[in-house]
């Protein structure tokens, strides 16, 4: 694997650091989907997300 010097990379290195020392595993773009068995998840939760886009961020706010 080539290293990127590309700020939108770098800024992702430590949380893959993270939270590869979790435990947790990397997995490639291609991947995902495939676990994901082809269902987009953003197409899938955009009709919940925008009937909700008048609901506060969090609880405190």
């Amino acid at each position: 694997m080539n290293f990127v010097f590309n700020e939108k990379y770098l800024s992702q290195i430590h949380a893959l650091q993270l939270l590869i020392n979790l435990g947790l595993e990397y997995m490639s773009p291609s991947k995902a989907f495939v676990a994901r068995q082809g269902i987009n998840l953003l197409e899938k939760q955009a009709p919940r997300l925008s009937a909700n886009k008048n609901a506060a961020c969090c609880r405190s706010c």
